[in-house]
Formats: structure tokens, C-alpha cells, sequence
């Protein structure tokens, strides 16, 4: 192969992961720029109109009627019905719709010390070094390849203490998940594709690592949802490859608190003082982006240039 061969097909090769990976780069930074936008269009919410009412009238009433879902948050079943829908993505077994996001999902992957097949293999085994690493329980997880037989392994370790494996299990898994998809390319690109979507292990049968709820019921379940541990794995892991991926510009979601960020640090000041009221600037004032937002901005522009040019 020649040398300007050899260029020509890195060139086609680069291209072709660019195109791959784009679609979810372009989400993350759309949305970015859409709430920064709102932001500034919409600073302030507008007064809430309140009608008096007649004596004796159904202000008397003790409890309000719940609000009817818009049409946005509707769709027409197949019988016709009304269906509760929202953005989010829902999953549970590997064969199943976005089952690559499931635990049970076959992706071979290594800590650099143990293989795993799976990344319930991960969490059982990690569990077991935590309790009992010298036990024959958790030799055999190793030596496991079924999900299935090896989440019963995981309710036979020994010495099992549930307020340490409660302070542990979702940093466990979140490196599980991490390793997992680091590992294969493949998987890495579809989580990408996923954009900013809310991530749901939509299990009837778990409520800590999943809502404990189908998809079909999830959405109209949402004040009933369990603690969907794994979701929230999945999509700390998610905004850790985009950060990577688009060299460290979209801002992390901001952690309410005064230390957390400036945000927090006026709200430590000012107790008094409303979330909205502290975050949206005075009515009439347009702000300027930040470094950060006009970086976002840049990157989107950039991106779009690059994709029409190859």
C-alpha cells in the first residue's frame, strides 16, 4: 500500500467513526444551547392569575382534580385508548429493546486484574470480594458465565452486611458500567446516541436497581418509581464519555448545595431567596453566554462544519 493509499483510507476510517459518534455529540450540545436560550428568553415566570370564587362554590372541595396530560404527553393506542408517553428510555432484558444497557447484556471486559463476561458477573464478584474473598462463592462467580445462576451466587456470600453494601453497591456498578463501556466501541456508541435522555431499567420485579414497573406502566407510574440505581449509573457513566468525547465542554449537571458552585454560594447567602429568583436574571435583561456556553456554541458550529466538509 502505497503511502498516499494508506492516508486515503485513514481519512475514509475517520470519517466513518465521525459520522458514527456525531448524531449524540450534536444532541448533548443542541440541548446545552437550548437551555441557555431559555434562560435568557424566558427570565422571569409570569405571575399566576388567581379567580375568586363564589362562596359555597367548589372551592369547598378538599382535594384539587388532577391535570389532565396534555396532548404532548399523550399518544392514541392501538384500541384507541389514550397512552401516557415520555422521552425516556426504557430497558430490562438483553433481547428486549435497548437491552445492551441491561446487566445481563454479554460484553466481555476486563478490570485489568479479573475477565468478566457481563457486567452482572462485575457487581456479584466485586460484592463477594467486599464480604468474603476468600469464600468459595466467590471463586464460582468467577467461573459463571450465566446471569441468572450467578445473581443467585451473589445471595449466597457470606458475611454479607447490608448498611456497607448499601454505602458501596452504586459505585460498584457505576464502575461496572464504566468498564463495560470503555471496552466496546460498539455499546460506547450507542449510549452516546442515547443524547441526554433519563435512562430506566423499567423491571416490574426490582425496585432498587430498577422502577419496578414495565415500560408499558412506567410512565404513568412515575410518583410510584423505585430508586432505579442503575439508570442513574448508566447515565453518570454516559456524561462522563461525552465530557471525553467533546473534549470536557458540556458543563456537568449543577449539584444544588453551597459549595457546589456559584449557584449554591447565593443561595448559602441568601436563604430567603427562591432557586428561580437567584438562577434567572431581572426582566427585560439579556445575558451575555459564559465561557463555557459560548464554548458549547462554538463546538456545535464546529461540528456542523466538520460534517459538511467530509
Amino acid at each position: 500500500m502505497t503511502h498516499s493509499s494508506f492516508l486515503a483510507l485513514r481519512h475514509e476510517l475517520r470519517s466513518k467513526a465521525l459520522h458514527q459518534a456525531f448524531p449524540a455529540f450534536q444532541v448533548a450540545l443542541t440541548d446545552s444551547y437550548r437551555a441557555y436560550l431559555f434562560s435568557t428568553t424566558y427570565p422571569t415566570m409570569p405571575p399566576t392569575s388567581h379567580k375568586a370564587t363564589k362562596k359555597g362554590s367548589k372551592s369547598k372541595q378538599k382535594g384539587k382534580r388532577p391535570r389532565s396530560p396534555s396532548k404532548s404527553e399523550t399518544e392514541k393506542g392501538s384500541d384507541g385508548s389514550q397512552i401516557i408517553t415520555d422521552d425516556a428510555v426504557y430497558f430490562f432484558r438483553p433481547k428486549e429493546a435497548h437491552g445492551y444497557l441491561s446487566q445481563w447484556y454479554a460484553s466481555p471486559f476486563t478490570d485489568g486484574t479479573y475477565s468478566y463476561d457481563n457486567a452482572e458477573q462485575y457487581m456479584m464478584h466485586r460484592k463477594g470480594i467486599l464480604f468474603a474473598p476468600d469464600s468459595p462463592v466467590t471463586s464460582a462467580i468467577l467461573e459463571t458465565t450465566n446471569p441468572r445462576d450467578i445473581k443467585a451466587l451473589g445471595r449466597m456470600i457470606p458475611n454479607f452486611d447490608d448498611t456497607v453494601w448499601k454505602r458501596e453497591r452504586l459505585n460498584i456498578v457505576t464502575e461496572g458500567s464504566r468498564l463495560k463501556f470503555r471496552q466496546s466501541e460498539a455499546l460506547k456508541v450507542q449510549l452516546l446516541a442515547t443524547g441526554v435522555k433519563e435512562l430506566v431499567e423499567a423491571s416490574p420485579f426490582d425496585r432498587i436497581w430498577g422502577v419496578g414497573f414495565g415500560a408499558k406502566q412506567a410512565p404513568m407510574k412515575r410518583d410510584k418509581w423505585g430508586e432505579n440505581l442503575l439508570g442513574k449509573a448508566l447515565v453518570a457513566v454516559r456524561r462522563e464519555l461525552q465530557e471525553e468525547a467533546i473534549g470536557g465542554i458540556i458543563d456537568s449537571e449543577p449539584e444544588l448545595g453551597p459549595s457546589s458552585d456559584s449557584l449554591g454560594s447565593q443561595q448559602a447567602l441568601g436563604g430567603e431567596h427562591s432557586l428561580e429568583d437567584q438562577r434567572l436574571p431581572a426582566r427585560g435583561v439579556r445575558v451575555s453566554p459564559s465561557p463555557t456556553q459560548a464554548k458549547v456554541i462554538f463546538s456545535l458550529l464546529f461540528l456542523n462544519l466538520i460534517l459538511f466538509y467530509i
